[in-house]
């Protein structure tokens, strides 16, 4: 007689792709509509819609200026809405231009990434200073692999370890350094 409280271990060997369940939204991801996990950096998307008022704002003062700003804001809100995409063992991130400062914040283009090419991740936190009084904090995982470096930039802790946690759950042959 089958206990129900029992549970099965599959007989397969563990996949190299993340499990996609409905149990991962207590973790805090969102599903798209693919059924990829994404990890949504909400800070810059506020701080990035808050720059296309202030261009619109300015249509009427400055209409040049806001034709240049504007498409290339709206480009930056499109990539930051997509998120970090993680599916059928793949990453899908925003590529930002150096990640040092002010000037590595704005995300240029997509980029997908297979992650078992992937041998280490580490990561590192950035304080970027826009005056004296007003800066910022964000965590950058870095991912090494035969292909380079792949740098993803999170506006919180929290992102940055929902990334780490799949990769110790589901890459284990990943090395994760500094984890903190």
């Amino acid at each position: 007689m089958h206990n129900s409280n029992e549970r099965s271990t599959p007989s397969s060997p563990r996949s190299s792709a993340p499990p996609f369940d409905k149990n991962r939204a207590k973790w805090g991801f969102a599903q798209g509509p693919k059924g990829e996990l994404v990890i949504r950096n909400w800070y810059f998307i506020i701080g990035f819609g808050i720059l296309a008022v202030i261009s619109l704002g300015a249509v009427f003062s400055a209409p040049l200026a806001t034709l240049v700003t504007a498409p290339v804001i709206g480009w930056v809100l499109l990539l930051e809405g997509r998120g970090v995409q993680i599916h059928e063992g793949k990453v899908t991130y925003p590529v930002r231009l150096g990640l040092d400062g002010m000037g590595g914040i704005v995300p240029l283009f997509p980029r997908e990434l297979d992650l078992s090419e992937v041998s280490n991740a580490t990561t590192t936190t950035v304080r970027a200073e826009v005056t004296a009084s007003i800066h910022f904090t964000y965590r950058v995982a870095y991912l090494t692999g035969e292909f380079g470096t792949a740098k993803l930039g999170f506006d919180t802790k929290g992102g940055r370890d929902r990334l780490f946690a799949i990769l110790r759950d589901s890459y284990p042959s990943i090395t994760i350094y500094r984890w903190t």
